[in-house]
């Protein structure tokens, strides 16, 4: 494991060691959400919609989920002093910051539009929708926290 050094540069963060994926290029929220507004009329594809979707929300859970850990983690590490904000330090926060930010919005948006449709397979799974839509959306809150507290601009 490794030491942490009190007031080294934010960039040494665990949170920086491996690049953020973008939600689009980890979960085909896109792609699953164009497969129900397509069939959403035809009951034959009731069972891959449910299979596509279920898919989807578990994988989104998990992304979402890593995501706010790192940001909290990271937050904490700000607040107790570990971490000074350099330069560089600044610049890569701004691009998690904004990249978690936009992901966890522009999630949030799309999974409430898909809750209010009324196809089987999503009102079987609604609750599940909210869930992931919530956790998209506190993941977007938590880097727009952050960004406030450090003086990046989070949009």
């Amino acid at each position: 494991m490794a030491t942490i050094v009190p007031n080294s540069p934010i960039e040494t963060a665990q949170v920086f060691l491996r690049p953020r994926p973008r939600l689009c290029q980890r979960v085909p929220v896109a792609e699953t959400l164009s497969f129900i507004y397509k069939f959403w009329d035809r009951e034959d594809y009731y069972e891959d919609m449910r299979r596509f979707l279920n898919r989807m929300l578990e994988d989104v859970q998990h992304f979402f989920a890593q995501d706010v850990f790192d940001l909290a983690f990271l937050e904490l590490g700000l607040v107790e002093g570990r971490y000074r904000i350099t330069t560089k330090g600044r610049a890569l926060l701004g691009d998690r910051l904004r990249s978690t930010y936009s992901d966890g919005m522009g999630y949030h948006i799309r999974a409430g539009a898909l809750g209010h449709m009324e196809v089987k397979p999503v009102t079987d799974l609604r609750t599940r929708i909210l869930r992931s839509s919530r956790m998209g959306y506190e993941a977007a809150t938590l880097s727009r926290r952050i960004g406030d507290e450090v003086g990046i601009e989070v949009y």
